[in-house]
């Protein structure tokens, strides 16, 4: 509901542009307001808040943006040298479009004094206190970000950089395949090798069957392949009884005629997305018969996928500041 709304804050992206909306926005006359909170946006939506802390003497010590209870930001009073920036990740759309609005995400990039440009993934895990290369960040953060004058820039232009030796995010991590899940695979594969062939083999045949679209029954969606739950449960079933078999076990005929349907389908539903891609301009003998390397490729995905056996049981941690993050990260 107050998601669009966002696009029209003030961008606050840092300690003296904070301070400065927080000094050209009147107080609100209303109880649910103290001095030191500001509305971002209106003053009847009390979720946007610019709230300042000072200390005993009066000082600022900094400005956080608050989404409902929820301290996203926090800009840290100034120093000689640079500014620190406490940012935090949060499970929630209209977070990260507040977070993004106003500088900061998952996708910035981030010139460092090393020269590289780099990102600062947000995790949402942020309960307890995370140390490491000993700088702390504290709970209920994800990044602490130290930024310091680049030495190198001119002093008409100062410039800041991120400061990577100083500065610290929250782990990530990505998934990667085990011995074991590889060796799973290994043994399937060795298994239904000889109807693979035979599907590869049949491609002709396959190809001047296409055509009658009410003769795909175990496809889904004709153009995102997936398999219909009971044909998701027999081949899951295959896939058990060749781990629980290994070296002794042997295809029935009953399994051969089931994958060679499926391959079938499978065949029938890249080819309907292939005359898809191209606007229905094409009939489907005027369609060329998918490559029997990548009909094997996509038929393989397929059938790992069923059969639960693309999972990665490993999960790896990367180093801090990637200058190109992964497209899955696991938190």
């Amino acid at each position: 509901m107050y998601g669009n709304s966002i696009y029209n804050h003030p961008r606050i992206d840092s300690f003296d542009t904070a301070a400065r909306v927080f000094k050209d926005t009147p107080r609100v006359r209303s109880a649910r307001w103290n001095q030191y909170e500001r509305p971002i946006y209106r003053t009847y939506t009390a979720h946007y808040v610019l709230r300042q802390q000072v200390d005993a003497s009066g000082n600022v010590m900094y400005y956080d943006l608050v989404l409902y209870d929820t301290t996203l930001v926090r800009y840290l009073a100034p120093q000689h040298d640079g500014y620190t920036v406490l940012v935090r990740g949060y499970a929630s759309n209209m977070a990260w479009k507040m977070l993004h609005h106003h500088g900061w995400g998952h996708y910035k990039k981030y010139p460092a004094l090393d020269g590289r440009t780099v990102r600062a993934p947000l995790s949402t895990t942020c309960t307890d206190d995370y140390t490491e290369n000993g700088v702390t960040v504290p709970a209920k953060f994800s990044a602490v970000l130290v930024f310091k004058h680049d030495s190198a820039a001119t002093f008409r232009i100062p410039t800041m950089q991120l400061d990577t030796a100083a500065s610290m995010h929250r782990p990530f991590y990505v998934r990667r395949s085990s011995d074991a899940d590889i060796e799973m695979r290994v043994t399937v594969l060795k298994h239904l090798a000889p109807v693979l062939d035979a599907a590869m083999f049949r491609i002709p045949a396959m190809h001047d069957a296409v055509g009658s679209v009410y003769r795909n029954a175990r496809i889904k969606n004709l153009f995102t392949p997936a398999l219909d739950f009971r044909t998701k449960k027999v081949v899951a079933d295959l896939v058990d009884r060749v781990l629980n078999a290994s070296d002794s076990f042997t295809l029935r005929e009953s399994d051969v005629a089931f994958l060679l349907d499926v391959a079938s389908n499978y065949y029938e539903s890249r080819i309907f997305k292939r005359r898809y891609s191209v606007g229905y301009e094409e009939t489907f003998d005027e369609i060329r018969a998918i490559d029997a390397v990548q009909f094997r490729e996509g038929f393989v995905s397929l059938l790992m996928r069923t059969g639960r056996l693309s999972k990665q049981s490993l999960k790896v941690q990367l180093p801090p500041f990637m200058t190109e993050l992964p497209k899955k990260a696991v938190w």
